[in-house]
């Protein structure tokens, strides 16, 4: 499949895996509305015109009923065809799920800022009015990369009417500690001395103090 979806597509793609995921039936156009209270009658019938010509869904009319539609293909198989490739240097196996794409790890760290400022879960449209999110990248696009955090375990959600509301499954520390970890082993091969004293190479006067200050008192 080569017919790359348009963030609009994108967007209606989203409405029909959740309400498919939540109805487990044929679903009609009023279904898919419900997870879209944004889209116009008249706009969804074009797009489902466009999905079903691009092979990303299927429509069957039962007898005495109005066009119902189901998915060609499940949204994380959309993912892995669709994956954005990693903003770093391959790994290995081992490591290849504890380092982010730069593009995901932005979004994660935006959802850390946004979940401490507001002291709960976030929705997207937040996430993108409160973060510096708004200026890189449209909310379809925001969606998909919290799609793939979740699907990494990096990002739970709560469902909020009919929206959701995304919480970082893994702590700012903790996610630091495991990249620091893969960086530790793969450039530095371990030797955590040799890692220091890079750090220390690079330390302004002022940081050097408070590294001493760490290192004497504990804190």
């Amino acid at each position: 499949m080569n017919n790359k979806l348009t963030p609009k597509e994108l967007e209606i793609m989203e409405a029909i895996w959740s309400a498919h995921a939540s109805l487990n039936r044929l679903l009609f156009k009023r279904d898919i509305l419900r997870f879209d209270g944004g889209l116009s009658p008249s706009t969804l019938t074009n797009a489902l015109n466009t999905l079903e010509y691009k092979k990303y869904i299927r429509f069957e009319q039962p007898q005495g009923m109005s066009r119902g539609y189901l998915p060609l293909m499940s949204r994380e198989e959309y993912e892995r065809q669709r994956a954005v490739p990693p903003a770093v240097i391959p790994l290995g196996k081992e490591n290849e799920e504890k380092i982010l794409p730069s593009s995901e790890f932005a979004v994660l760290s935006a959802l850390w800022d946004a979940e401490e400022a507001c002291g709960r879960p976030v929705c997207s449209k937040e996430l993108l009015r409160g973060t510096d999110l708004a200026g890189r990248w449209e909310l379809t696009t925001i969606l998909t990369f919290l799609l793939r955090l979740e699907n990494k375990g990096f990002v739970t959600y709560e469902r909020v009417g009919r929206y959701k509301c995304f919480s970082a499954a893994v702590s700012r520390r903790e996610y630091q500690k495991k990249a620091l970890k893969v960086f530790l082993d793969r450039v530095m091969l371990g030797n955590r001395v040799a890692l220091a004293r890079l750090l220390i190479d690079e330390m302004s006067g002022e940081e050097l103090s408070a590294a001493k200050y760490i290192l004497t008192d504990g804190t």
